[in-house]
């Protein structure tokens, strides 16, 4: 699960049509990093889960930590506004302890609570 840091505070600052953009331009820079077979879905606001087929925790710490890391370096430009973002993300993986997709889901969205009290722009599994 990914969730963008202080989005809130990006449509209070500087209006809705730059979150907007700023959530059209998170997406594309995601897209870019994912593989064809990965899921990638928005969920709500500012919020989005990826599965990541045959993939092992270590691997989804991978990858989250280059989504985080690219989010992190770039500087989104609207209009003649420089915003920049961070995203706080949660990982889990389907095994025994988890075995179901409700489960998974559960797991990711606690453990992205948990990177957002540890400080936000931040990974946790």
């Amino acid at each position: 699960m990914i969730d963008i840091d202080y989005f809130k505070k990006i449509n209070d600052t500087y209006g809705h049509h730059a979150g907007d953009f700023i959530l059209i331009f998170l997406v594309k820079k995601i897209e870019g990093i994912l593989r064809k077979s990965d899921v990638f879905s928005r969920i709500g606001g500012e919020e989005f889960t990826i599965l990541l087929n045959d993939t092992s925790l270590y691997g989804a710490k991978v990858i989250a930590d280059k989504i985080r890391q690219t989010i992190e370096d770039k500087m989104f430009m609207y209009k003649e506004l420089t915003i920049g973002i961070t995203v706080s993300i949660g990982i889990s993986v389907l095994n025994k302890e988890y075995p179901s997709i409700e489960s998974l889901y559960k797991q990711a969205d606690k453990q992205l609570y948990i990177a957002k009290e540890s400080g936000r722009n931040r990974v946790s599994s």
